[in-house]
């Protein structure tokens, strides 16, 4: 009796840690594809390629690109979001470089 009680304690325990590591892993999934949600119908994507082929073909949105890399937005302040983090950070990179380059 003393070892079916214990057994019984360890199946439990594992069927708990099983059950948390399942929750855990549905809140990943579902968190990863909250990101491409169409603000218009809701509809979720695993890409955000496909979230702006749908834009373009249901609900006819205009699609922004960036001048500098053609990277497409739907959204005008994804665009410019896009600019100040990638492309004027690459810029003051390559000015305090050629700076460093000047004082040598």
């Amino acid at each position: 009796m003393g070892t079916g009680g214990r057994a019984s304690r360890v199946k439990n325990l594992l069927i708990a840690i099983h059950f948390r590591l399942y929750r855990y892993s549905l809140g990943i999934l579902h968190l990863k594809k909250e990101k491409d949600v169409c603000d218009q119908c809701g509809e979720k994507f695993a890409k955000y390629v496909e979230l702006i082929s749908h834009a373009r073909h249901v609900h006819h949105h205009p699609i922004v690109r960036c001048d500098e890399c053609g990277k497409e937005f739907i959204h005008e302040k994804d665009r410019l979001h896009h600019v100040r983090e990638e492309h004027k950070k690459k810029a003051e990179s390559r000015q305090l470089k050629n700076l460093n380059q000047r004082k040598k």
